[in-house]
Formats: C-alpha cells, sequence, structure tokens
C-alpha cells in the first residue's frame, strides 16, 4: 500500500497525471471515501490528464459517464466513469450496463463507491481510500 499526502489540487493534480500514465485499457480503479472527500474531482483531474477535452461530472443519477480517451483513439479507447452509491442491489448493478464496460479491453474503468459492489467486479486494478483529514487537505491509500 502506498500512502500519498495531499495537501492541494496540485498535489492531486500531479497524482492523477501519475496514475494515466500508469492506466491500460482493460484496467478497473476503485474510489472509496465519504461524500466530499474528492473523488469525481480526481476524476475530472483524471480526465484533463489523459487530455479529454468533454466536462466532466459526477453519474451519481446516471450511473456511468463514457469519454473517448483521445490518446486511445486507435483502439476506441474509453474512460468509463461510474458510480455506484445510488445502486440498491446486485439486480440493478446488472441492468445499468455494467457488463459492457467492465473487462472490456477498450475501457479504463473509474468506479466511484465500488467497494459496494468490489466482488461483482471481475477484478480491481488498483483500489484509491480518499481520506478527508481534520485540517481539509487528504490521505490517498492506493492499494495495488
Amino acid at each position: 500500500m502506498e500512502k500519498i499526502n495531499i495537501s492541494s489540487l496540485e498535489d492531486l493534480k500531479k497524482y492523477a497525471k501519475t496514475l494515466a500514465s500508469e492506466l491500460s485499457l482493460g484496467d478497473i480503479v476503485v474510489l472509496s471515501g465519504d461524500l466530499g472527500s474528492g473523488k469525481t474531482t480526481f476524476v475530472q483531474l483524471l480526465a484533463q490528464a489523459f487530455d479529454i477535452p468533454d466536462k466532466v461530472t459526477s453519474p451519481t443519477y446516471t450511473y456511468i459517464h463514457e469519454y473517448k480517451i483521445p490518446q486511445f483513439a486507435k483502439e476506441s479507447g474509453i474512460l468509463a466513469h461510474m458510480d455506484f452509491y445510488r445502486i440498491e442491489n446486485e439486480q440493478v448493478f446488472h441492468t445499468i450496463g455494467t457488463g459492457d464496460y467492465l473487462g472490456s479491453p477498450h475501457v479504463i474503468n473509474i468506479i466511484e463507491w465500488g467497494e459496494k459492489f468490489e466482488s461483482l467486479l471481475p477484478f480491481v486494478s488498483k483500489k484509491i481510500e480518499f481520506i478527508l483529514e481534520e485540517d481539509k487537505t487528504r490521505t490517498l491509500l492506493v492499494h495495488k
């Protein structure tokens, strides 16, 4: 496990760039942490690191947003940003289209609240826990 201290948005942006350089199509990354701990902001910064021009918003109510990744255009690569916060059960998990993305060799999956259904994921490439500290800084615990 790696522990990363984040004291500014710039620190979070640096880690997003680092992670973007490490990810490959087919990867599944689970983001966990309390509401307001920075998960969606991190995905926005990760999209910037991939040079995705689209505005990245939270898929809390739609469950999944997808974005074309320019550097993986030849492979039709996409970033699938998922949010499992409002998914109540396994049946809903299967009916929202997760099967179209998870395990696909053309998709980098970034899943907020993925720990809720981690046992249903084919594998997890990385799990990143966002911990909001009392002084408003964050600690990221990265499990590989």
